[in-house]
């Protein structure tokens, strides 16, 4: 029998990460920081088309899509339907580890390394270049350990 809350935990785990994973895609191809500003230390998430600096309540994963009909709370222009399909796609994905692997060390590892793995992935078939190429390395390596851990997992089951 499925167990639903682990489902659960896994879904939301994946979409929050999600959010993380479309401010990714979003600002590394426009030579924008992902964690760090030269202004104020801290990179802010904001409209696409008015720039408006978003509050936190514009930024709950796939709700605030939703509850604002993926439309700017400002200038209310459309807000494309990509970064909610990037949340959900996470949100099924983390369900999918947490159902396989259980709420675990490597139900964990491997949650925390999809943001990066989606992102390139995602980035790569937009356009069709790497632009991480620093963090290529590390996410390739992050496969492999996630591969091994996989292997441990499967031959202990």
């Amino acid at each position: 029998m499925i167990e639903y809350t682990p489902l659960f935990l896994g879904f939301v785990s994946g979409i929050v990460m999600g959010s993380f994973t479309t401010a990714i895609v979003h600002r590394v191809p426009m030579g924008r920081s992902f964690v760090h500003s030269k202004n104020d230390g801290v990179e802010r998430s904001s409209c696409p088309s008015c720039g408006h600096v978003l509050a936190w309540y514009d930024l709950i994963p796939v709700i605030s899509w939703i509850s604002l009909m993926g439309r700017c709370r400002y200038c209310r222009r459309p807000i494309g339907g990509r970064y909610v399909a990037i949340e959900l796609f996470m949100g099924i994905l983390g369900a999918i580890i947490i159902h396989i692997l259980g709420i675990t060390v490597y139900g964990g590892l491997a949650l925390f390394a999809l943001p990066f793995i989606v992102s390139i992935l995602f980035i790569f078939f937009r356009y069709r270049e790497v632009y991480m190429l620093k963090s290529l390395g590390k996410t390739l390596l992050g496969i492999l350990v996630l591969t091994a851990l996989w292997s441990a997992y499967v031959l202990t089951v």
